[in-house]
């Protein structure tokens, strides 16, 4: 006790030592630290009680979240393995090797995996790999204890490997069921690394425990860190599984921010210090000014003897009546003097105003010169350099020991010449010097460009003023060609990708009228550039909105752009596509887009693809659908009433025997539209790569297949006749077999009536840049086809005869164009109604 009050005394005593301003500005510089302190510790601890309730609820958001994704996870990958081991088809497979290469594993490699790391393996019996989701090392089971028990008990066997540690898996194994016999032909094995499973929030700490606390995977949570589960509602066959999630955040993590907070409040609190150390001090100087100034002033005048102190008279009271009584004492000093100094100072000043007036005109000048940027010189009217400022001799720095003030204009840039400064002297300097003189005599403020040896660009502009001097200006210009040429190079290469872009653009400036149309926009729509630039996005999208057909109109500009704003569909993946069909280029069916620009010359742009291949493509596809539909519906539609009829238990013995004959037949007629689909499927998607090409002599070929092929009965075999002087053709044995085959039939097929069916082989010598070709004439006697008809023929599922009557799946002659094609061949038709056709394919000679 008695060391704090001696501390009082000796604090007390400092405080009395102070002036009247130390005393102010301590008494405001104490109750602000106490005011500071309090509200930062307040703040402090209710900060820190917030972002603990803000953290727990945010954990408690997040592992809902977490929870969630892990479920469909989960789900997702159970859908896909439970959907293999109950599909028909992966049963049938595994005891059908050809299947497993056809269907089963390609079915696998395309399954997309909705987690990482994880993979699904169909297994045989016995535990080997049939097919996998991995492109290679698919897992060899025989051996697990998960698949032994899945084998033995016939149920999905659930098992968890390494625990807590990271490499820990989830191991499904699920039988795989033979309808006819329900035995279990083998399983699907789901293998999925628990790991890989967590989004892997970098901040938080995620595990998975199950019921009983047990860490699966993830790592431990620090010690005292907030901490949130949420239990996953797992599906069959995992709901008796009670594993939860659990989401954790260090502590110390959560408050660093806080802590840093806190010190940003110490720092404004130290800042808040130092602005009331500075008021206090301001307030106790407006109190203790008034009598410092008084003091000052007085001692001022003590010390020069000369009346010159004067005080500010800031108010009325006792310092102000102080102040004022004070100035009035010195102003009848200060008249005594004033008449006297007065009289001494005119004289002084008149003198000085002299001689800066006559200083600062030469300075003036000297100065605006040389602030000059650019070049500048003077030349008097016997054309002598005056002067020049710096930025003149810079530039002609190799001649800049002849630019020197009394030097003749001819005698600087002849040296310059001689020297090789200026490009264009360089061999005719006399020429160039007297044509530059011409130039700098005329002096009319023409710009002239000027290019020098070492490759910098100069312009030159050069006036007479009224008194026969010639004022000059020299501005170095080089970047600015440079960027000419730079601007024109990127034109030039811009225009060259829009003149070969097959895609079309237009865009529009910042008042949205049509600024520029690319060269392929004419080439799609056939409107001229000419007629379209200028024009508002109004007036342009009723422009081509006349050019497109009823069916697919040309909706605007505008009605793109809002389109474009919309948001796309759940579900959807993307926007759909703005197609438009224009009728003036030949029905052409064109994309149209429009994409937004933030520059300040263009505000969007339109562009245009022409889609017309990829919508006949689809058309393509539509109908190849529909009529293999209808191809392969006809005979099912036989096959299914004969089998009722057969089924019903009342035909007569002729009439079974006629309805079996019956399904046979439609039956292998549905087996020669597959077997020919399958063809057609498999030289498309091979594109000719198992073709086995070697040198075939023709001769030898078509004895081969005419001796093999059997002719309808009570026809004749189609007769050949061989060519001269035939060479080899470069082909596949067995294609060009099955080829020639085809069309035979076809000739047979379309010539009811009978007549000749003959085989000729023609040479074709190199022609017209043409390499050599071999053509293989097969020609009938048969009902033949109009141009319409004939124009047809290699259409899938085509065929000449509306009536039926002719057997056929329409498919052959479309097998036939593909092989030739693929040989690097051509098929060629001539036919005339009534009286035949005749088929010719035309092969390379080898």
């Amino acid at each position: 006790m008695g060391r704090i009050q001696t501390l009082q005394r000796m604090l007390l005593a400092r405080f009395l030592q102070l002036d009247l301003r130390g005393k102010i500005t301590l008494a405001l510089l104490s109750g602000a630290l106490a005011l500071g302190a309090l509200t930062t510790l307040t703040s402090y601890l209710m900060f820190r009680e917030q972002l603990s309730s803000h953290t727990e609820a945010l954990l408690d958001s997040y592992a809902r979240q977490e929870q969630r994704e892990i479920e469909l996870r989960l789900g997702g990958l159970l859908t896909q393995a439970e959907s293999l081991a109950t599909n028909a088809v992966t049963a049938n497979a595994l005891a059908d090797s050809r299947g497993r290469e056809t269907y089963l594993d390609p079915l696998l490699r395309s399954q997309k995996l909705g987690v990482v790391m994880a993979d699904i393996t169909v297994v045989d019996y016995r535990g080997r790999p049939v097919a996998s989701t991995q492109a290679s090392a698919a897992p060899d089971v025989s051996q697990d204890e998960s698949f032994l028990a899945m084998m033995s008990r016939g149920e999905t066997i659930l098992r968890v490997d390494a625990p807590g540690e990271p490499t820990a898996r989830l191991l499904l194994a699920m039988p795989i069921r033979y309808r006819l016999t329900n035995n279990v032909e083998g399983g699907v094995i789901l293998r999925l690394p628990l790991a890989s499973l967590l989004s892997g929030q970098s901040e938080y700490v995620l595990r998975i425990d199950d019921v009983d606390g047990r860490r699966l995977v993830g790592e431990a949570a620090p010690a005292g860190a907030f901490e949130r589960a949420r239990s996953l509602q797992l599906p069959a066959p995992m709901e008796k599984m009670t594993w939860q999630v659990v989401l954790a955040k260090d502590r110390g993590v959560v408050f660093r921010a806080l802590d840093t907070l806190l010190l940003v409040f110490l720092g404004l609190g130290v800042f808040v210090v130092l602005v009331v150390v500075l008021f206090a001090h301001a307030g106790a100087r407006f109190i203790a000014r008034p009598l410092g100034e008084l003091a000052a002033a007085a001692e001022g005048i003590a010390a020069s003897g000369r009346p010159e102190a004067w005080l500010p008279v800031r108010s009325s009271d006792e310092f102000g009546r102080l102040s004022a009584a004070f100035n009035t004492m010195v102003d009848r000093l200060r008249d005594s003097y004033a008449e006297l100094e007065q009289r001494v100072v005119e004289r002084t000043q008149e003198l000085e105003q002299s001689r800066r007036e006559a200083e600062r005109a030469g300075q003036l000048l000297r100065e605006a010169v040389h602030s000059i940027a650019v070049g500048f010189s003077i030349y008097d009217p016997e054309d002598r350099l005056v002067m020049c400022n710096e930025a003149y001799l810079h530039i002609y720095a190799s001649n800049r020991d002849g630019i020197v003030p009394g030097a003749s204009f001819e005698d600087i840039v002849r040296q310059g010449a001689a020297r090789g400064f200026f490009a264009d002297a360089t061999g005719r300097i006399d020429d160039w010097v007297t044509q530059r003189l011409v130039q700098h005599r005329q002096a009319q403020g023409v710009a002239i460009e000027q290019r020098l040896a070492d490759g910098r660009w100069l312009l030159l502009i050069e006036h007479r003023t009224p008194s026969g001097f010639i004022v000059g200006n020299v501005i170095d210009i080089t970047e600015r060609h440079a960027a000419e040429a730079r601007i024109r190079d990127r034109t030039e290469q811009l225009n060259a990708i829009f003149a070969l872009s097959p895609d079309a653009f237009v865009s529009f400036d910042a008042q949205r009228r049509v600024k520029y149309v690319s060269p392929a926009f004419k080439r799609m729509t056939g409107l001229d550039e000419t007629g379209v630039v200028g024009l508002d996005e109004d007036a342009f999208s009723g422009r081509l909105a006349a050019e497109c057909s009823t069916q697919a109109p040309f909706a605007g500009v505008a009605a793109l752009r809002a389109a474009q704003a919309q948001p796309v569909k759940p579900g959807m993946g993307s926007r759909p596509r703005q197609l438009i069909e224009v009728m003036a280029t030949g029905r052409r069916m064109l994309e149209v887009g429009v994409r937004l620009s933030d520059a300040e010359t263009v505000s969007q742009i339109l562009y245009l693809r022409d889609v017309t291949h990829e919508t006949e493509v689809d058309r393509m596809k539509s109908e190849f659908l529909s009529t293999a539909a209808h191809e392969l519906r006809t005979p099912m539609a036989s096959i299914y009433g004969f089998s009722e009829l057969l089924m019903s238990g009342r035909l007569a013995e002729a009439k079974k025997q006629e309805s079996v004959s019956a399904i046979y037949r439609q039956s292998k007629l549905m087996i020669s539209i597959v077997n020919e689909l399958l063809d057609l499927a498999r030289i498309d998607a091979r594109g000719g790569k198992d073709f086995d090409f070697q040198p075939l002599d023709l001769d030898e070929l078509l004895a081969e297949t005419l001796s093999n092929f059997k002719a309808p009965e009570g026809r004749a075999g189609p007769l050949l006749r061989p060519g001269r002087d035939i060479p080899k053709v470069k082909a596949d044995r067995l294609k060009l077999m099955q080829a020639i085959g085809n069309v035979l039939s076809n000739a047979y097929k379309y010539s009811p009536e009978g007549g000749e069916v003959s085989v000729t082989v023609v040479n074709a010598p190199a022609s017209d840049g043409m390499a050599p070709r071999v053509g293989i004439c097969v020609q009938d006697q048969g009902i033949g086809m109009l141009p319409e008809q004939l124009a047809r023929v290699s259409e899938r599922f085509y065929r000449a005869d509306a009536s039926g009557r002719i057997p056929g799946t329409g498919l052959g002659m479309s097998i036939v164009k593909e092989i030739i094609e693929l040989h690097e061949g051509e098929m060629a038709l001539s036919s005339e109604p009534g009286r035949g056709t005749t088929v010719t394919l035309w092969l390379n000679a080898a």
